[in-house]
């Protein structure tokens, strides 16, 4: 007889399975003979299909699953269900039916009142708002090329080339600040190593 659902095992109960478990010969840590191996090899061999069976059961299934066979299987089952007018397939909801669940999904938003009392969730009144993107500011353009040229239009952490690289290249800052837009701040990242660099930064800000 299985478990109840949803009924928790006592640490007693817990002990004395693991007990009976570790005394039955098939239980915990055992190990099959060589004996015990050959008659499991043996038993599971009798009931493994032959080639000639698979390939009988193959054309089986290719005979029923034609074009032909599966517009017929679904005309019926649509048939079925417009013959059935208890399905949802003929349902139509009532007005009272409607309310309740316009009530339902009212009462859902009730539950996180400090999240969804303003329906308007876009900036700062989303949820998940982290502060936003801010725009480069115009020394970071003039100054990018340079940085580039400097460092010889390659990357600084994997040393690919401009040329070589399937993307562009980025100058990024190190202290991820935008404003601070000094040569000892900026540095030559291809696309992939300025990802990791940020991701790095991020990690370290939610730690």
């Amino acid at each position: 007889m299985p478990w109840p659902k949803g009924v928790p095992r006592s640490e007693e109960f817990k002990k004395k399975q693991s007990e009976f478990m570790m005394g039955n010969q098939y239980g915990k840590g055992h190990k099959p003979s060589e004996e015990e191996r050959r008659r499991i090899g043996v038993a599971s061999k009798q009931y493994s299909m032959s080639p000639e069976g698979q390939e009988t059961l193959k054309r089986m299934w290719q005979a029923s699953h034609t074009p032909e066979a599966n517009e017929k299987r679904s005309k019926s089952l649509r048939e079925s269900w417009a013959n059935r007018p208890e399905s949802w397939a003929n349902r139509k909801h009532t007005e009272e039916s409607n309310l309740k669940r316009s009530e339902t999904r009212r009462m859902r938003w009730r539950e996180r009142p400090e999240i969804w009392a303003n329906r308007d969730y876009t900036g700062d009144k989303n949820p998940n708002w982290s502060g936003g993107f801010t725009p480069y500011p115009w020394a970071f353009i003039k100054v990018r090329d340079a940085i580039k040229t400097r460092d010889n239009h390659a990357c600084q952490k994997c040393g690919i080339k401009e040329e070589d690289c399937y993307d562009y290249l980025d100058a990024h800052h190190i202290d991820t600040n935008k404003a601070n837009n000094a040569h000892s701040n900026l540095i030559t990242l291809c696309l992939r190593c300025h990802g990791l660099e940020h991701r790095k930064i991020n990690k370290r800000s939610v730690v």
